[in-house]
C-alpha cells in the first residue's frame, strides 16, 4: 500500500495538489512510499513537495534499503539539477548525495552515462549546466587522479569528457580534455570525440593541435589505435598541415613524426600529400 502511494503521489500533484502536499508530508527518506515515488520517475511538481525527504535521504546516516535505490535518488537528484531546482554548491542536494557514503563510483558511472545520453545535450542552456557539472566532478576526482589515474573515478570522467565538444567552445572544451589527459592519459571514451575535435579544428586550429600533439606524445606501440580511430586522426592531420597557421603546420608535421617513432605510421603518408 505505501509503494502504491509514493507510485500515485506524482498524478495526484498534478490533479489535487492539496491532497498530494498532506500524503508528501507523511513521506520519510528510506520508506516504502518514498522508494515507490523513486521507482515511478521523476516529476518536478512531486520534487518540490518532497523537497524535505530528499534532503533527509542526502544525509551522511541516512541509508537507502538497496544500492539501486540509493542510485534512483542520485538520478532523482540529478533530474533536479537539470531542471534548476539546485545547484553545485556546497551543501546541496547534489553535493550531499556525491558524498554520502552509499555513493559507490559505480553508481557515479552509471549517472555518468545517464548524464550524456541525451543526444540533444548541445551548446547553451542546458550545455551549460552539463559544462558546469563537469567541471565540478572533475576537480572533485582530481586528487585520486593525480594519485592513480587507473583508480576509480577515471571511467566516469572518461565517460562524459568527449561531451563537451557538443556543449562548450571549442577552447573551452580544448581545456578541459586538456586535464583530462594530464589526469587519466587519455581524452574521453566518445565514439565521436575525434570526429568532434575534426571540426573544432576549423573553429581553433591551434588549440586543437597543441591537444592532440599532447596526446600522441604518450602514445608507445602498444597504443590501441583502430582503423577507425587513424581514419578520425588522419582527418584532424590533414587540417593542420593545410592550416595557414605555420605554426599549426609544423606542429602537425612533428606530431606525425612523433607518431611514427612510437610505432605509427600511417600518418606518415600525410606529409608527401
Amino acid at each position: 500500500m505505501a509503494t502504491a502511494l509514493g507510485e500515485c503521489l506524482r498524478q495526484w500533484a498534478h490533479t489535487t495538489p492539496d491532497l498530494a502536499a498532506t500524503l508528501a508530508g507523511g513521506i520519510r527518506a528510506g520508506s516504502e512510499a518514498f522508494g515507490g515515488y523513486l521507482d515511478a520517475g521523476f516529476d518536478a511538481l512531486t520534487a518540490v513537495l518532497l523537497l524535505p525527504v530528499y534532503q533527509d535521504a542526502t544525509d551522511p546516516s541516512a541509508l537507502s534499503a538497496t544500492a539501486n535505490r540509493h542510485a534512483q535518488l542520485g538520478n532523482h537528484l540529478l533530474n533536479m539539477y537539470w531542471a534548476g531546482m539546485t545547484d553545485l554548491t556546497e551543501g546541496s542536494l547534489v553535493d550531499r548525495f556525491y558524498r554520502h557514503p552509499a555513493t559507490a563510483a559505480r553508481t557515479c558511472e552509471d549517472l555518468a552515462h545517464a548524464v550524456v545520453f541525451p543526444s540533444t545535450l548541445v551548446r547553451g542552456p542546458g550545455g551549460d549546466r552539463f559544462n558546469a557539472f563537469f567541471a565540478w566532478r572533475l576537480t572533485a576526482l582530481t586528487p585520486e587522479l593525480k594519485s592513480n589515474p587507473d583508480g576509480e573515478g577515471r571511467r566516469e570522467v572518461l565517460m562524459m569528457s568527449g561531451t563537451l565538444l557538443r556543449t562548450a567552445d571549442t577552447e573551452t572544451a580544448v581545456t578541459e580534455l586538456g586535464r583530462v589527459l594530464e589526469l587519466t592519459g587519455e581524452l574521453g571514451n566518445g565514439p565521436n570525440l575525434l570526429v568532434a575535435l575534426g571540426g573544432g579544428i576549423k573553429e581553433s586550429p591551434a588549440a586543437v593541435m597543441a591537444l592532440v600533439a599532447a596526446w600522441v606524445a604518450r602514445w608507445t606501440a602498444s597504443t590501441w589505435a583502430p582503423r577507425a580511430r587513424a581514419e578520425q586522426l588522419s582527418a584532424i592531420f590533414s587540417a593542420a598541415l593545410a592550416s595557414l597557421d605555420a605554426q599549426v603546420r609544423e606542429l602537425a608535421e612533428n606530431t606525425i613524426h612523433r607518431a611514427a617513432s612510437a610505432g605509427h605510421l600511417q600518418f606518415r603518408r600525410l606529409l608527401s600529400q
